[in-house]
């Protein structure tokens, strides 16, 4: 009898939790008294618990509002209009029925303190997430509320991803915030600031003036202040030290208005924690990219980095994933403006200072391809460097009549920089000898400095969208180094060797000018005709002389040194179409260029003149599928040209056994490019999906040729190549979990595809790369108290090479990650990560597991101070691995990097009083009720 008993219960349990699992459907009609539908009402379901939010939606034209798939218990919901007033009860039935709402006027019974807002709204292209919403821990910075927004992703160097996309730029009240570096907002700006976070993508600065879209977009966040948050000043400061005498310091401090903003950052530290994102750094670096200027008006700079750190003329700048590579001290200020002097002026600018010094200790495996068999080569290396690194930026606007605008802007940057990298390279035959062997040590020390300015006239005239625009361009570019090179090499088939002792100076000087005009002309409500042309002419010279050096005698090296001078100019023009509907946004055109380069080499005595003409169209759909759907078509075609240091022929022998030579008869490269693009957000669900593709074909591709000689020593010099392919596509989606609360899931999936040439010793090798990423992640958050992410990425990287295919590569790299944080108390939090990553193939298999911990105590009121112990890779694991395949080589690095230490850390919030009465906390929307 018993045990029916205790079957009849087990029963009753196993059927009351099925039913409380079965999902069910809540709907409801909105009228007003006197029956007439209510749509575009904000329809809220709460936890009876404590009122968070779980459900979100708005009423169709009809009135009707539905949830679908709800777990079968009761709920409170709150309903919100402009012209109504608010409604909320206790709801426990799938069927509501129809629920009628009272007129706002002279109803004296209710009276509402704060509105709500509801937490996701789409305006066309926009998309608004309300702040209070998403709740972040004390003292959070703008990274952590971006992190919890759906279809936002902010990946460990704080790069930001929207919808698969990298947000380029970050606004402040819709006004510049330290030039293009979104981490300057996202790192110093407080979460409990920010009223909303608004993401789309931005027109092009010629389409915000002429009203006609050209479909050029950006993708942007624009964070609007609380109003609380836009009077006196507020700001954050943070000192730690620990172990190892690391150390570290962070200052920012704000204040904004109607009319104005100015914000001050710092840092100093030596826990290899830059100030800046690459961008910046290339921005303010321009002393090592060897001879500045080319073609396409600049020095062209590539960085291939996978996986991981890189490193970029020895200054370890992260791409994400790891820590920086090797060990860095560095300081960096900042100091942001904008001030609105009347109605018709307004100016803007920055100024930043970055210093680094690194030390960086790198060892090379690398496996070279020829037709004949491979050869391997080993190198270990040391590399110092210290940049100091200045950049200022001014902009100003004014209005000179109703229509006529001017913009004039400006950026200048200085450097000064001193490099030193002393390596030993040992190259293996075949058959497993050793062939060659080098000792080199290369110091270099110089100073670099450009200015930028463009002067903008903007004019409207009386007919609507009748436009013209006239950009006068001005650059000037020098930078100036010298050097040492000291290198021995020992030849051991020949059982020969040489030395190289060399001074070596270079100058390198720009100036580019030019006029670029648009004009717009409507042909109908709807359509426009747009006309452009541009010219612009780059002078460039460099001159640079080595000296070869025997005892106290020093003998110029003619073969080395040269000076070399060109002119590059072009003229391009064209005619658009453009038409602007309700739905579609059709753009397309036509342009025609013609350049021309005269070089002279006075040394040899030489010169070239070329012509090149090209025909370049374009088109560009986009169209909008829905409120919150929309898809873009783009082809475009471009010409790279060729650098100044690939064209002009002067060897350069940095090391002896890796020599480079440029290349005069190179054309430039004519690219066709496509991109489709979709984008869905469901803004009752947060659920997102987004797919990318993209595909570039290009012909007169800028490839290398090499030509390895008997004792393995490589030349390398630049070459057209018929034409080479690259792709990519990626998915990604992302949704609540209905039935637990606080839970997302994201998931994701990329194919990249690279098909190029290169010459190797006059065979043609071509190499076919296909790399394969699939990620998911787990989001979950429980309220302020708790919140944890896991998530793993497999990429799997394939590539073929025609010329030996014995010596195909396929490798994986797997990376498991989780991050948790738990607020134990409303003064206490601990949280941890992991990150561990497993690199295998090819008879290769690594681990490199990274664990961090912490726990902080928060202090004085409104915790406004917080003490924070930090422990960092405390498995002491940390290494940097850079592993990549290119034309006719794999290789992999290993960086000796910064392992483990502790650190304590005092950190301040300066509010202003108006801000310091809000909740910090973040607890969500809060409405005060009088009846």
């Amino acid at each position: 009898m018993k045990n029916r008993y205790l079957l009849l219960f087990l029963l009753t349990m196993i059927s009351g939790w099925a039913a409380a699992q079965t999902p069910w459907n809540l709907k409801g009609k909105l009228a007003d008294s006197s029956g007439i539908a209510i749509p575009n009402a904000s329809v809220m379901l709460l936890d009876t618990k404590d009122s968070t939010l779980i459900e979100f939606s708005t009423s169709g034209t009809n009135g009707e509002f539905s949830f679908k798939k709800l777990p079968l218990h009761a709920y409170i919901l709150r309903i919100t209009h402009l012209s109504f007033s608010e409604y909320e009860a206790l709801v426990n039935k799938p069927d509501l029925g129809t629920i009628r709402l009272k007129a706002k006027g002279n109803d004296l019974n209710e009276v509402i303190v704060k509105g709500e807002k509801a937490p996701v709204t789409m305006r066309h292209d926009t998309v608004e997430f309300n702040a209070d919403s998403f709740k972040t821990r004390p003292n959070a910075t703008v990274e952590e509320l971006l992190k919890r927004l759906p279809g936002v992703e902010v990946e460990s160097d704080g790069t930001v991803k929207a919808h698969g996309k990298e947000v380029q730029r970050i606004l402040v009240d819709g006004k510049e915030f330290f030039g293009t570096d979104p981490k300057m907002a996202t790192k110093n700006l407080a979460a409990e600031a920010i009223k909303a976070v608004q993401l789309f993508d931005r027109k092009s600065e010629q389409s915000r003036f002429s009203g006609v879209d050209d479909g050029t977009r950006e993708k942007t966040i624009n964070l609007e202040l609380k109003e609380d948050f836009k009077k006196g000043i507020f700001g954050t400061g943070s000192a730690g030290y620990g172990s190892q005498h690391r150390y570290a310091g962070r200052l920012n401090l704000n204040r904004f208005a109607k009319d104005q903003q100015f914000s001050l950052v710092g840092t100093l530290n030596n826990i290899n924690q830059q100030g800046f994102t690459m961008n910046d750094y290339f921005n303010f670096s321009s002393i090592n990219s060897s001879g500045g200027g080319g073609m396409s008006g600049g020095g062209t700079r590539t960085t291939s980095v996978q996986g991981g750190s890189g490193s970029i003329n020895g200054v370890p700048v992260n791409m994400g994933g790891q820590t920086s590579a090797g060990f860095v001290n560095s300081g960096s200020g900042g100091l942001n403006f904008y001030q609105q002097l009347n109605k018709k002026t307004k100016i803007d600018g920055n100024y930043l200072i970055n210093n680094t010094n690194s030390t960086v200790d790198k060892h090379l495996d690398k496996e070279n391809y020829l037709e004949s068999g491979n050869y391997k080569s080993l190198q270990n290396s040391n590399t110092t460097n210290k940049n100091l690194n200045h950049r200022l930026s001014f902009n100003l606007e004014h209005q000179l009549d109703s229509v006529n605008t001017i913009r004039w802007t400006n950026t200048a940057s200085l450097t000064n920089s001193n490099f030193q990298t002393s390596s030993l390279t040992q190259t293996y035959g075949t058959g497993g000898n050793l062939r060659n062997e080098g000792n080199r040590i290369n110091q270099y020390a110089g100073d670099a400095y450009s200015l930028n300015s463009n002067f903008a006239l903007r004019h409207r005239f009386a007919k609507k969208g009748r436009t013209l625009t006239a950009n006068l361009i001005f650059g000037l570019n020098n930078d100036q180094r010298s050097g040492v090179i000291n290198a021995l090499n020992q030849y051991f088939d020949t059982n020969t060797a040489d030395t190289t002792l060399q001074n070596d100076s270079q100058k390198n000087g720009k100036i580019n000018y030019g006029l670029t005009t648009f004009y717009t002309e409507p042909l109908s409500k709807r359509s426009f005709l747009e006309a452009n042309y541009s010219y612009q002419k780059n002078l460039n010279n460099t001159n640079r002389e080595v000296y070869d050096i025997k005892g106290e005698r020093s003998t110029l090296n003619n073969q080395l040194s040269n000076t070399y001078d060109n002119q590059y100019y072009y003229h391009r023009g064209g005619l658009s179409y453009r038409y602007v509907g309700n739905q579609i946004n059709i753009s397309t055109g036509l342009n025609v260029q013609e350049a021309t380069l005269v070089g002279r080499f006075p040394r040899t005595e030489t010169s070239l003149n070329r012509s090149f003409g090209n025909l370049l169209p374009n088109l560009r759909i986009r169209y909008d599928l829905a409120n919150s759907r929309n898809l873009n078509f783009n082809y475009e075609t471009s010409v790279n040209q060729p650098s100044l240091t690939q064209l002009q022929p002067i060897i350069n022998n940095t090391d002896p056994l890796n020599i480079t030579i440029g290349n005069p008869n190179l054309r430039p490269e004519y690219n066709h490019s496509f991109s489709l693009n979709y984008f869905s957000f469901n803004t009752t669900r947060f659920r997102n999906f987004f797919g990318n593709a993209f595909l570039t074909y290009t012909t007169n591709k800028i490839s290398s040729s090499q030509s390895v000689n008997e004792q393995l020593v490589t030349t390398t010099q630049s070459v057209n190549v018929p034409n080479a392919i690259q792709g990519n596509t990626f998915i990604g989606f992302g949704s609540p979990i209905q039935r637990i609360k606080g839970m997302r899931v994201n998931a994701n999936l990329g194919v990249t595809y690279n098909r190029g040439i290169s010459i190797i010793n006059n065979a043609e090798n071509r190499t076919n790369t296909v790399a394969t990423t699939l990620g998911t992640r787990l989001d979950y958050r429980n309220d302020t108290k708790f919140d944890v992410n896991a998530g793993a990425n497999l990429s799997l990287n394939q590539t073929q090479y025609s010329l030996q295919s014995a010596m195909n590569q396929n490798y994986l790299t797997q990376r498991y990650t989780l991050d948790a944080n738990w607020n134990l108390t409303q003064t206490w939090s601990i949280g941890s990560s992991v990150n561990y990553q497993v690199l295998t193939g090819n008879n290769y298999n690594q681990k490199i597991p990274i664990w961090n911990a912490s726990i902080t105590k928060y202090i004085l009121k409104n915790n406004v101070g917080e003490i924070k112990l930090s422990a960092i890779d405390l498995l002491n694991r940390n290494v940097v691995i850079n592993r990549s395949a290119q034309v006719n080589y794999y290789q992999e690095e290993r960086v000796t990097s910064l392992a483990r230490y502790f650190l304590l850390t005092f950190t301040y919030s300066l509010k202003n009083k108006a801000g310091m009465g809000g909740n910090n906390r973040r607890n969500g929307p809060q409405m005060i009720r009088f009846n």
